[in-house]
């Protein structure tokens, strides 16, 4: 389309243009409640607008008022594999879309673009998830050491998926001939106070127990604004030995390990160890029970409660004032012989994880052969069609929203980025509302 000049000259300013030079500029409140409502990966492109938008993104109170507005947006995050087995991948997903954030075949020893001397290894059948919590994820790396099922944990990696930057801290060297390498466990935390992210990782010792049933764990806690290792309590021994390793789930900040009749808690602030019992409720030969993290609050999942076999599903919530369950809704029947529910979205709904077992002639159970995923509105009872896109691990999966934070230690993935002062390009105007902003939202 050609736009034609005036009569008085061929050379001016068509009106449209005008009009779009003379447009007022936005007032700083506004432009900082847009941008604190917008995608990480919109304001990473918007840090090429002008160097005051690239200085804001990278202030701290900016990413401290953009992570507090799009908590409402969590998502499942999970580690599993393509439904051949050939690839692991890292995606978050809802009942509406899933995103992949890495999908890498098992054979492949390193990904190739990673920094030469960062030696951060790929992401294989040896990585564990262990977390995360406002942005940052916890993987944990290991490799085997011979036919004795042994393994040695060599490092864990604190990585924030929405900006490609992560930070690799080895793991302390073995302290005990019997620590038991193979049931390590390692889940992330978080000091609010402190703005501390902080590692948790829990070490069995064999030799201060008398069977499989009574291990004896040291705990062990990273500060990554310290950038060092603790042992908590002079290494004394607590009475719990983790089954999985990684922590079931995180709740504002603080790992869950699910242990016998209960819940394993570690302060990560304090390193202080406490049980929580499951509620009381009746049983029969099909009841089980699977602890959650539902709406940001402890869960528990009780699947064919009371004296009579049956297909529905008790939910209770953990009040955290006075430390007691409560019922809150019983859902179902949900009609799959065999099923676990692994996980509850943001949005309520739950993951249905149904498998089956072949059985030989002999009568012998076989592995699971099948394993597949549906999302179950409790409310409703809806079922969706079977989330077949990946093999999800729901035992490495959690809660997890994009953010802006960069951790003290962190290196870009993708390329080298100069180190440089920007607050000196964020005006004055800029400065003054979000300190106003971040004081009226926290008092």
């Amino acid at each position: 389309m050609v736009i034609k000049g005036s009569e008085q000259g061929g050379n001016q300013m068509p009106e449209r243009a005008q009009q779009l030079t003379t447009l007022p500029t936005l007032p700083h409140d506004v432009i900082l409640e847009i941008l604190y409502r917008s995608p990480v990966k919109d304001l990473i492109r918007f840090r090429c607008v002008s160097k005051t938008w690239l200085a804001l993104t990278l202030d701290p109170t900016f990413i401290h008022m953009h992570l507090d507005h799009n908590k409402p947006s969590i998502r499942i995050m999970f580690h599993g594999s393509t439904p051949d087995y050939t690839d692991a991948v890292m995606a978050s997903t809802d009942p509406t879309m899933t995103e992949v954030l890495f999908k890498v075949k098992y054979n492949e020893p390193y990904r190739l673009g990673y920094p030469t001397g960062f030696k951060f290894r790929d992401y294989t059948n040896k990585m564990v998830f262990c977390g995360s919590v406002n942005g940052i994820v916890c993987l944990s790396y290991y490799r085997s050491l011979g036919n004795d099922d042994s393994l040695k944990w060599e490092r864990i990696v604190l990585w924030n998926p929405a900006i490609n930057c992560c930070k690799s801290i080895l793991v302390p060297a073995r302290k005990f001939i019997h620590d038991n390498s193979t049931r390590v466990s390692v889940g992330l935390g978080y000091d609010a106070d402190a703005t501390d992210f902080r590692i948790v990782r829990i070490v069995p010792d064999v030799s201060k127990s008398s069977s499989t049933d009574d291990i004896m764990s040291r705990v062990e806690i990273f500060s990554n604004k310290k950038d060092c290792w603790e042992d908590v309590n002079d290494g004394a021994f607590i009475p719990f030995c983790p089954v999985l390793q990684n922590c079931n789930f995180i709740i504002k900040g603080v790992p869950y390990w699910q242990a016998e009749g209960g819940l394993a808690v570690i302060d990560p602030c304090t390193g202080m160890y406490r049980r929580v019992p499951y509620p009381k409720y009746v049983t029969n030969q099909r009841t089980w029970v699977n602890p959650v993290n539902s709406m940001d609050s402890v869960a528990v999942f009780v699947y064919s409660p009371g004296i009579e076999v049956n297909d529905l599903v008790d939910v209770y919530v953990l009040d955290d004032s006075c430390g007691s369950w409560m019922k809150k809704y019983t859902t179902g029947p949900i009609e799959f012989e065999q099923f676990r529910l692994p996980q509850c979205l943001a949005t309520g709904e739950l993951v249905v994880h149904k498998y089956e077992r072949m059985t030989s002639v002999a009568g012998d159970s076989w592995p699971i052969i099948d394993l597949r995923t549906f999302f179950y509105n409790p409310v409703t009872g809806h079922l969706s069609t079977a989330f077949d896109t990946f093999k999800a691990n729901w035992s490495e999966s959690y809660h997890h929203v994009d953010s802006l934070v960069f951790l003290k230690g962190m290196e870009p993935l993708d390329k080298e980025v100069k180190k440089k002062n920007w607050d000196k390009f964020l005006s004055k105007g800029f400065k003054f509302l979000q300190c106003f902003l971040l004081k009226s939202d926290t008092g």
